[in-house]
């Protein structure tokens, strides 16, 4: 940062109560002990930066909400996150993170974590602790399991694990009855486990790109879902437990409850038997992409 951005930032931080502050793309490679100074602040916006490191100060923003740190090029995040105790909003987007802290763990206001394209293997147990997240995202990463403890996010809404190296789902994902999407395509999926079946209010799963060779047939379980995509993988039998989850209604005077409206299985070795079901359930009105 060059004199004349060091001199600006200087006079930002005489101004204690600043509740907002954006440094996007000013070249940073370090933060002012300063910043701490600023006990108001509720959200700050670092992104496109060269940071590696905050300063100890930083973690006496106590009123801090939200912290986006997105395209910088952290290797970890600091222990001391926890000291930031209202924070409801992490972004390590695009970061070079190849751990995360245990003490993440103990951020239990969060309720949205961003933590796409980096170089995470794990996840820590600690964030069974997170009862109020809604929206956890970690594509493009490195991660080939899932801990367990994943099923404790009670309130989870929003799961997406796209471009990792998972292999398989814990059991304990049939848990999360608050979730509603689901991605997790480009990954190495070959089963999928059969508490899948238990996702009530899930409407959105993705596993396309994958190496699924069959399914459970507890997704005729999934009475909430709309959208089922399922192309680019070794799929031969569809399970006929999906008829139960088609919106066709079979007698005008009683509704179906069933919302399944979209089905997508391009690129899938599937038997003629297969074949014939989903074109049943096309001229019932799904939608269905595949190859007759």
């Amino acid at each position: 940062m060059d004199e004349i951005d060091f001199t600006i930032l200087k006079k930002l931080m005489e101004n204690s109560r600043v509740t907002r502050l954006g440094l996007l793309n000013w070249g940073l490679s370090y933060l002012p002990e300063s910043i701490g100074d600023l006990n108001h602040l509720k959200e700050i916006f670092l992104s496109s930066n060269d940071l590696t490191t905050l300063p100890a100060s930083f973690f006496n923003l106590a009123s801090l909400e939200t912290l986006n740190l997105t395209s910088n090029q952290f290797e970890s995040i600091p222990k001391s996150i926890d000291k930031l105790y209202s924070l409801k909003n992490l972004d390590f987007n695009c970061n070079q993170l190849n751990k995360l802290t245990w003490s993440i763990g103990n951020l239990h206001a969060l309720e949205e974590i961003e933590l796409n394209d980096n170089n995470l293997t794990t996840l820590p147990g600690s964030l069974e602790n997170l009862k109020s997240l809604r929206y956890l995202t970690i594509s493009q990463n490195n991660l080939e399991n899932l801990p367990e403890s994943i099923g404790s996010l009670s309130s989870l809404q929003n799961l997406f694990l796209s471009m990792n190296s998972l292999v398989n789902l814990p059991a304990s994902i049939g848990i999360l009855k608050s979730l509603i999407r689901l991605f997790l395509e480009q990954n190495n999926l070959e089963y999928l486990t059969n508490e899948i079946g238990n996702l009530s209010s899930l409407e959105t799963l993705n596993l396309s790109y994958n190496q699924l060779n069959s399914l459970p047939n507890s997704m005729g379980l999934l009475g909430a879902l709309t959208t089922l995509s399922l192309s680019h993988n070794k799929i031969s039998k569809v399970p006929k437990a999906l008829n139960e989850l088609t919106s066709w209604i079979s007698d005008a005077f009683k509704p179906s409850n069933k919302s399944l409206s979209e089905i997508s299985l391009w690129d899938n070795p599937l038997d003629s038997e297969s074949i014939s079901m989903l074109k049943e359930l096309k001229n019932k009105g799904i939608i269905l992409k595949f190859i007759s």
